[in-house]
């Protein structure tokens, strides 16, 4: 909040006093000003053709190729001689910065040739910042932090050159421009924020706290700006890294309450309490009701009590920070699945109530924000007596939630017999299963399951195993079980159901085990969806078949006319119509930056799981067209793990 004219003078006249010591009588903390040392950047290597992701080299990135022109000028066109005007590339903009490139896990240098500034700047600004698709999360990830080459704002000479332009150029331009002026009313307008503040409140948004480090760090320049300064004291605040937060304080970069706030905050903490109290008094008088949070919470911190704290809203980096300093209880509405954040500081917490931590913990999981060992420690963390964890299967099946899947995790854990060990896993898959959370589960047991060895006495393993590896990205080790699976369901009526129900998941994957079990797999897959979904199979048929030619797999006519028959009209929320349009047109130009920017914004944060089947097959068909084959196969296998098939 920003003090209103009315109070300027109060704020000029006695938050220089708050912010560089308090009264005369208040003890000052001393904190280095040197920023404390940035976490690199470390990605996991890629398995099983999943898209390359690994760290970026030490240091920062060549900005601009030093033969580029000083000048941001475009130049006059050339005619080459044909009739067609030519205009070489004008200065690319300082925001082009990254850490990442093509050899290191992000798009190519020149992912947005082709694509007018306008519009990269119109769409960044809708790029969805909680996408539950880890698989999504992911592919923004490395378009924020890629280094590529960003044309400035065209200069007005641009565009009557462009109204010039002998008739080939201009159709081209004309193409561009019309796909603009469709989109316009869609994405949000010009908001007068840089393109690299943009990215890196996306990066905070996402929870990606290293990597904004690492961009900033690459680009020096911008690191005096208010905007970015408010996003390093928000990430040292919720790393919990409070003498580099404090340090920032003493010389704010704007009179913004927040840092007022911070300072107060930080008094609070090294044990002026005179300062603290001065500065809560100045937030009385200069702010408003939306400040009774904090000065409550400054009240707890300064062990001079105050109201319950039961309600916080969606609680900034701030009042989260203080939450976890004064060691006070969450409230609810702080972690009920609305606030990553929140919910990331929670689980590292130890004061906290530990089956809260781990329903936080696989929320996190599940959407990418939390490493699958961080929630199997909270597992192992409960304590249970002997004799629990030797009646792990009837105990856990009664008690059920997060304290069942945790008593079968360490039961499995402990168990040596791999059939026993199998069986207590299995069971850990149907308590997920009845609580939404199997995709979670599968994240955290694939290291348990790697202990097992596929075999045909395990074929009810196998589905909930093999779904696992899908997910991880490991599809040789998924492939075992699909080959007992396909064995056991040649025999086996029960294996041969469980057989139909993986193929899709299989099929999608890329693994072509299970094609071998039938004849004809995708009828007899379409009629065992007809048995055991019958109000729902038609959707997972549609969204099947959309996936599977968005992939290039044609499927037959008789198949699409066979579902015609009984389809009924479906009504779903849908991308405005301009960005279906936009994002062919794009891939047809091969413009893969716009292509990827596109496809973000029009699976939205609910990702593809709730997608329609034509929005998939647009986005799925359109990553492929532009050589991003592996990303578009990620984004289909998360629609099939997410959706229910």
């Amino acid at each position: 909040m920003i003090a209103s004219p009315g109070k300027a003078g109060l704020w000029g006249a006695c938050a220089a006093i708050v912010l560089t010591g308090g009264v005369a009588q208040a003890q000052t903390v001393t904190v280095p000003l040197t920023p404390p040392a940035l976490a690199p950047v470390v990605e996991n290597a890629p398995q099983d053709g999943a898209a390359p992701s690994s760290a970026p080299p030490p240091g920062p990135l060549q900005l601009i190729p030093q033969d580029l022109p000083e000048t941001e000028r475009a130049p006059e066109p050339e005619d080459t001689g044909n009739g067609i005007a030519v205009r070489s590339l004008q200065s690319i903009d300082p925001e082009s910065i990254g850490v990442l490139d093509a050899a290191t896990g992000g798009f190519p240098v020149d992912m947005w040739t082709g694509t007018p500034r306008e519009r990269i700047d119109a769409l960044m600004a809708r790029l969805p910042t909680a996408p539950v698709s880890i698989a999504q999360r992911e592919i923004t990830r490395r378009l924020l932090l890629s280094r590529a080459a960003i044309p400035l704002r065209p200069a007005p000479a641009v565009a009557s050159t462009a109204a010039a332009a002998p008739a080939d150029t201009a159709l081209d331009l004309s193409d561009i421009a019309a796909d603009a002026a469709d989109i316009a009313e869609e994405v949000a307008p010009e908001t007068g924020a840089s393109l690299l503040d943009i990215r890196l409140k996306a990066l905070f948004d996402l929870g990606l706290l290293e990597d904004l480090d690492a961009l900033v760090h690459a680009a020096p320049s911008r690191t005096a700006d208010p905007n970015v300064q408010r996003l390093l004291l928000d990430t040292r605040l919720l790393r919990n890294d409070l003498p580099g937060a404090c340090a920032m304080t003493a010389a704010p970069p704007s009179e913004d309450l927040y840092w007022l706030k911070a300072s107060a905050f930080c008094k609070g903490v090294a044990g002026d309490t005179a300062g603290a109290e001065f500065g809560a008094a100045l937030i009385e008088e200069t702010g408003g009701p939306e400040d009774r949070v904090f000065l409550n919470l400054l009240q707890h911190l300064t062990a001079q009590g105050g109201p319950a704290i039961d309600t916080v809203g969606q609680a900034d980096a701030l009042e989260i920070a203080m939450l976890r300093t004064a060691k006070l209880p969450w409230p609810e509405d702080l972690t009920a699945g609305t606030n990553p954040r929140a919910q990331q500081i929670l689980v590292s917490d130890t004061a906290q109530d530990p089956l809260r931590r781990i329903l936080a913990a696989e929320t996190l999981v599940r959407i990418g924000r939390l490493e699958p060992d961080g929630l199997l420690a909270l597992y192992t963390d409960i304590g249970f007596d002997a004799e629990t964890l030797a009646s792990a299967l009837s105990v856990a099946e009664e008690t059920g939630g997060p304290l069942g899947r945790a008593l079968l995790v360490q039961a499995a854990l402990a168990q040596e017999n791999t059939v026993a060990r199998a069986e207590l896993l299995s069971s850990a898959f149907d308590l997920a299963r009845a609580d939404g959370v199997t995709t979670v589960m599968g994240r955290v047991l694939t290291p348990l399951l790697s202990t097992i060895t596929p075999q045909r006495e395990l074929w009810w393993l196998a589905d909930d195993a093999a779904r696992a590896y899908f997910a991880a990205g490991s599809l040789t080790d998924a492939q075992g079980w699909t080959a007992i699976l396909r064995s056991a369901g040649a025999r086996n009526p029960e294996a041969r159901a469980e057989a139909l129900s993986l193929w899709p998941v299989a099929r999608i994957a890329g693994d072509r085990t299970l094609d071998r079990l039938e004849r004809d797999m995708l009828a007899a897959w379409r009629d065992r969806q007809r048995e055991i979904a019958p109000d729902d199979a038609v959707r997972r048929t549609t969204l099947f078949y959309a996936l599977l030619e968005s992939l290039g797999e044609p499927v037959p006519e008789s198949a699409w006319e066979d579902l015609l028959l009984v389809a009924q009209p479906a009504f779903q929320r849908v991308p405005n119509a301009a960005l279906s349009r936009a994002i062919v047109r794009a891939a047809d130009g091969f413009r893969q930056g716009e292509t990827v920017l596109l496809a973000l914004v029009m699976l939205g944060d609910a990702g593809p799981a709730l997608a329609t089947p034509a929005t998939l097959g647009s986005v799925v068909q359109s990553l492929s067209a532009v050589g991003l084959p592996a990303d578009a196969r990620s984004i289909a296998l998360d629609a099939v793990l997410g959706s229910g098939l």
